[in-house]
């Protein structure tokens, strides 16, 4: 028996509206897993700097640089991102 177009049509259009669901889950999940992880990163940076030579009045200073890069260069990524989730 074969399905008729209408059929096709209406399956495809569930599995789309099913397939976002998906892609949210794996977005909150990729999203909790970078912030564990830039978190980590960042809770040690003051020590790291100390054991570098920093002195204790330019730790602070440079833990806030060093946090701003993570975003600064995770910025011009964006439109990457998008692109190639619009191709998909």
């Amino acid at each position: 028996m074969e399905k008729s177009a209408g059929a096709l049509v209406a399956t495809e259009t569930t599995q789309a509206r099913q397939s976002w669901k998906v892609v949210l889950a794996l977005f909150c999940l990729t999203s909790i897993i970078e912030a564990y992880g830039v978190s980590q990163v960042q809770t040690f940076i003051p020590r790291y700097l100390q054991s570098l030579g920093v002195s204790l009045v330019d730790v602070p200073q440079w833990t806030g640089t060093i946090t701003s890069m993570f975003f600064l260069f995770g910025l011009p990524l964006v439109p990457l991102l998008r692109g190639s989730r619009e191709k998909g």
